[in-house]
């Protein structure tokens, strides 16, 4: 039985900038990104369509790709600034 990867948690991990065709191609629905001062957030994020749920708290972003209107699955989207 082939497993596919859902949850991928690079929580303080320190990638910046992060890779995206390293996860372009992911079957993801669940993508911790937070604390790890990514600025800024690669328009390829829009091509993971099963997203459910963003964590990037923590980061320096100031804006957001267009193709994040591309993810609509997405429920949750956590950008808290500390």
């Amino acid at each position: 039985m082939a497993r596919e990867l859902n949850i991928l948690d690079l929580f303080q991990s320190g990638i910046n900038p992060l890779e995206p065709e390293r996860i372009a191609n992911l079957n993801l629905t669940t993508l911790r990104l937070g604390y790890n001062y990514l600025t800024p957030l690669p328009p390829e994020i829009g091509n993971l369509t099963n997203l459910t749920n963003i964590r990037l708290e923590g980061n320096q972003l100031t804006e957001l790709p267009p193709e994040i209107w591309n993810l609509t699955n997405l429920a949750h989207l956590n950008l808290t600034q500390k």
